[in-house]
């Protein structure tokens, strides 16, 4: 709530478009792997659904931009602690997620194993939910239409959360 509408809205479109290009990259079409079709007939109406929300929330941002052009240094500055904020729930889900696999498999890992499994999730989360969503070219596209200046500095952010 201490963030700006246009802060959040850029956060907003990375998850949403994020989320839309993991459905077209991973669900849609997919032939390789059998797939329960009622599980990617939910993805299917949760793909609708975001496109909806990208539309809105993009139409929106350009409204803010228009009468406040001056606002997008400190909503890219937001959006930059917003991302910060997820990382950081992400690695406490990742803690829970390794006190459930030690319960799972019946035995506690050591300092190093749980190092290991530990750095590899993180980047595994931390490229699942914020790398792709920055490298996501329809994100990549509305930052662009906002501002290419918004669309250069989430690239220059970027490597902070990805490894190619």
């Amino acid at each position: 709530m201490a963030k700006s509408n246009l802060g959040v809205l850029i956060f907003n479109l990375h998850l949403e478009l994020m989320t839309q290009q993991h459905y077209l990259e991973t669900v849609r079409g997919n032939k390789a792997e059998k797939l329960d079709p009622l599980f990617c007939n939910l993805l299917k109406h949760h793909w609708l659904e975001e496109a909806q929300h990208t539309r809105l929330d993009f139409l929106e941002a350009q409204k803010i931009l228009a009468r406040e052009p001056d606002t997008l240094d400190e909503a890219l500055r937001e959006y930059a602690e917003l991302l910060q904020a997820l990382r950081g729930t992400l690695n406490a889900q990742l803690a829970l997620d390794l006190q459930t696999l030690e319960k799972v498999v019946g035995r506690t890992f050591t300092p190093e194993e749980q190092e290991h499994l530990a750095e590899s999730q993180e980047r595994s989360y931390v490229w699942g939910f914020i790398g792709m969503g920055m490298k996501a070219p329809l994100f990549l596209s509305r930052l662009r239409a906002l501002s290419p200046i918004a669309e250069q500095r989430v690239l220059e952010l970027a490597p902070t959360y990805y490894c190619d």
